[in-house]
């Protein structure tokens, strides 16, 4: 019996997948299998981290990679905390400004002679202090209409114990 599901390694340039999981053993899984393929085809690659300190980040990136201080002195790994470059003051960010950061980092990838831009990103930041569905939705159409046209692939990460059942 074949699967219909694809893997991690099905992915293609110009496509996203969100993946849901429900453990930090789930998470760094999925995201090492996914950061490491990345680094093996010459594309940049982006973490958009959210939910753990800074320090945590590195230090799976580091168990991940040991090069990866130099991967990311050298911009070939760009780790970005979503409540620095996300937060405006007034709530969680809204999905133009996460678009706008994909654009921007594929556009670098792109004139640095990468493959293309591998983006993961935590989606826990798209919550604030509630459960907007609406804001969820509003980002992945504008994904949607994103990723088709780009040189970038990404996976959207969700938190099953962050997130109400019904926004999933």
């Amino acid at each position: 019996m074949t699967s219909s599901l694809r893997s991690l390694n099905d992915i293609a340039h110009g496509e996203h997948i969100c993946c849901i999981y429900h453990s930090d053993m789930q998470r760094r899984a999925v995201l090492s299998s996914f950061l490491s393929q990345g680094l093996k085809r010459n594309e940049r690659v982006l973490y958009l981290a959210d939910g753990y300190s800074r320090q945590a980040v590195l230090d799976f990136l580091v168990d991940l990679d040991p090069n990866v201080v130099a991967r990311l002195a050298s911009g070939e790994v760009n780790l970005v905390m979503a409540k620095e470059v996300l937060d405006n003051g007034n709530g969680p960010a809204h999905p133009v400004k996460v678009l706008g950061l994909l654009r921007a980092e594929a556009e670098r990838a792109k004139a640095e002679g990468f493959a293309a831009l591998r983006a993961a990103g935590e989606m826990t930041w798209a919550l604030g202090n509630g459960s907007d569905a609406g804001r969820l939705v509003e980002l992945e159409k504008l994904l949607n209409d994103f990723f088709p046209e780009s040189n970038c692939l990404g996976l959207c990460l969700y938190d099953r114990r962050r997130f109400p059942p019904e926004t999933l």
